[in-house]
């Protein structure tokens, strides 16, 4: 009697399936050292580059006055609107820029409402900056950038003129000569040029603004309304893998109306050149080898664990090669 020789099919099970599939990803993806590693907390703040800077620069004002009149008495500028008598207000542009006062009949007094003059008044001046920022950013798909960030920036007033003869007025001089911004900011980049030593991005940073007039103040004096825009380059310079320094050059625009009616108003505008230099480093996503006696620079394993031979700030070995590329 001939043996049975025919054999009923076997479908595949899912685990012979995944078996498989997994052994064709591994004939198609090369194995290379630290590719299969597991997502740890490491590789995750890897991601994420941490940047503190400094800098100064140079900010010019254009400060007007629109549907109110304007005095200088005692050598302070009011505010007052010709038809009302009731309200008088003391300027102060960088702090509370309309302080009502109460005690306002003396002023009244020496105001001739027939000569008042309802045409817009401009003063015009400039400063300098001081600005300090700490971010964060991520690099998308190699080409993009978007960071994330605020800054304190000390602003120190210079010079604010009138900018055309008005009678009875004379310039402005701030009582406090200086406020400071907090700015909470992000700003989107495109990487115009990148290798393993530089990098080159042009940005453009989009914020909001809250101007203080002393750094204890509880509460800002004013806030933008509208979203401050700006542009930028910024130049890193790749110490290591995980260590950088950084210049960045920029330019900010910013706006602030402050309403007494829908007939006047006050408008602060300003316009600022930034240049900051500062440092950014992200996490090392495998320790530093602590075998003793190891002398090997670049990234190796001991026992199947992944590590480093040098320090975060080291991008060379002892013979002056690159550790790493872009």
């Amino acid at each position: 009697m001939l043996p049975n020789l025919c054999f009923k099919a076997k479908f595949p099970t899912s685990r012979s399936v995944k078996y498989v599939i997994s052994l064709l990803l591994a004939g198609w993806i090369p194995v290379v050292a630290f590719a299969q590693e597991p997502l740890t907390f490491r590789k995750v703040c890897n991601k994420v580059h941490f940047n503190i800077s400094i800098g100064s620069g140079f900010t010019s004002y254009h400060n007007e006055v629109v549907g109110m009149c304007m005095m200088q008495q005692g050598g302070k500028h009011y505010l007052y609107h010709p038809h009302d008598k009731t309200i008088v207000y003391l300027v102060r542009w960088f702090g509370d820029s309309y302080m009502l006062l109460k005690d306002y009949e003396h002023i009244l007094r020496s105001l001739n409402m027939a000569d008042a003059d309802m045409k817009p008044i401009v003063f015009k001046g400039t400063g300098v900056s001081f600005p300090i920022t700490l971010s964060g950013h991520i690099d998308i798909f190699k080409t993009f950038r978007v960071e994330l960030g605020g800054s304190l920036i000390v602003n120190r007033i210079r010079t604010l003129k009138l900018n055309q003869k008005a009678k009875d007025l004379g310039n402005y001089s701030d009582p406090i000569g200086r406020h400071y911004v907090m700015k909470a900011f992000v700003m989107p980049g495109f990487k115009l040029f990148e290798n393993s030593a530089y990098t080159l991005l042009f940005t453009t940073p989009i914020g909001f603004d809250f101007t203080y007039s002393q750094l204890s103040d509880s509460l800002a004096v004013r806030r933008s309304g509208f979203p401050t825009l700006g542009l930028g380059v910024t130049l890193e310079r790749h110490i290591s893998e995980y260590f950088s320094l950084f210049g960045r050059l920029s330019y900010n625009l910013s706006n602030f109306d402050d309403a007494f009616s829908p007939y006047s108003a006050v408008k602060l505008d300003q316009e600022g050149i930034l240049i900051q230099f500062g440092v950014s480093m992200n996490y090392p996503e495998i320790p530093q080898c602590s075998v003793p006696h190891c002398g090997v620079e670049v990234k190796h394993r001991h026992s199947g664990r992944a590590y480093r031979g040098v320090p975060m700030w080291r991008g060379r070995d002892s013979r002056g090669h690159r550790l790493y590329e872009k």
